[in-house]
């Protein structure tokens, strides 16, 4: 699909460069007042070019600044900690997740205090991981897609008015050659709308940030753990001092375990929040915000693409005019050459879009 579109705009470059040379060699044939009055026409058609241009960057702008709060708000609304569909799921589920203890008990025993509770926390993640992929990325790339949608309906919106104005305004200039006899074999500019958003992305390079949460054993969670340990630690010294039974230093024992075990929960929850704040504001200015501003700019190419084959150079044509019978003739000579070429071209890239579109098939 991305190659047919560069094909398509190879196509529109030789009928541009087509249409030059119609241009200029019909106005170099004819006198120098009604070639000055083409002149003075077609100038005023490229002000007026210059005047729809300047409307349609306008509209795309004011979407674009309206779309950008809107899907902001909306990005907000779905990460919220509190009332999102998301996060407080994801901290719901960490601290409703039951410890199976009696897995864990034997080890105490037989393993340190710390090396269990790294162990519980390599636990608590896999599982995490699996609920996340399974439960909530599927929400978040479905949210993605909703807004990918959004931005695709608003910005077509806009386009189908300036389309038609666009389309006018060149119906007009082709008026106006053909009341001074200028040919113009250009075809009337097809219904634009905005590239597929997949290629988009794929030109701009934009991609969704990802959303794999970076969990670590961090070092907070380490001192909680050690805290832990050093209490149950002086505990037990106290305990073997005035003779308590083994029964209730066990008991004490996984009190202080299910402790660790509630500061390991809040740290994840701590971990869960922080790393959403920042995915919330990777998606929007990374994400959003860049497809936004990469379909505008898209569309407004689309939109004027049809008036960038108009002549630049038309201040100097008036020169032109008066040149010599033998000049004229050695221009049209080369005019026929160049013609020739250009019609070589077209045969070319008919035969690359009919191999592109069986390729395709």
């Amino acid at each position: 699909m991305l190659i047919i579109n560069h094909v398509n705009r190879l196509r529109i470059i030789v009928s541009g460069i087509d249409h030059w040379l119609d241009l200029h060699r019909d106005i170099l044939m004819q006198d120098t007042m009604n070639a000055s009055a083409v002149i003075s026409n077609i100038k005023d058609h490229l002000i007026r070019i210059s005047q729809i241009r300047s409307t349609i960057q306008s509209a795309l702008d004011g979407t674009v600044q309206k779309l950008k709060k809107e899907l902001k708000n909306d990005t907000d609304r779905f990460f919220d900690p509190r009332s999102g569909p998301i996060v407080h799921r994801i901290i719901k589920f960490i601290n409703d997740y039951q410890i199976p203890y009696h897995e864990w008990e034997q080890q105490l025993n037989t393993s340190g205090f710390t090396h269990i509770m790294y162990n519980l926390f390599l636990d608590l993640k896999h599982i995490l991981d699996t609920y996340i992929a399974e439960q909530i990325n599927p929400e978040v790339i479905q949210f993605l897609k909703k807004m990918e949608q959004q931005i695709k309906m608003r910005l077509e919106s806009i386009a189908e008015p300036y389309d038609i104005m666009a389309q006018n305004a060149f119906l007009e200039y082709k008026n106006v050659l053909a009341s001074y006899g200028v040919s113009n074999r250009s075809e009337k500019p097809k219904c634009v709308s905005l590239t597929g958003l997949e290629q988009i992305k794929e030109i701009a390079d934009i991609k969704p940030p990802s959303a794999k949460i970076p969990l670590r054993y961090s070092a907070r969670i380490k001192t909680q753990a050690v805290m832990h340990f050093s209490a149950y630690s002086i505990a037990s010294l106290l305990e073997k001092l005035i003779k308590r039974s083994m029964v209730a230093n066990n008991k004490k024992e996984m009190r202080v375990f299910k402790k660790g075990i509630l500061s390991l929960k809040r740290e994840l929850v701590h971990s869960i929040i922080s790393h959403f704040k920042d995915y919330q504001e990777n998606i929007k200015f990374q994400y959003v915000f860049k497809l936004i501003e990469a379909a505008a700019k898209d569309l407004f190419s689309n939109l004027t693409e049809c008036f960038e084959n108009d002549l630049s150079s038309l201040s100097s044509m008036s020169r032109q005019i008066n040149r010599t019978q033998t000049d004229k003739e050695s221009f049209l000579i080369k005019t026929n050459e160049c013609r020739e070429s250009l019609q070589e071209l077209n045969k070319k890239i008919d035969r690359l879009t009919e191999r592109i579109t069986i390729e395709e098939q």
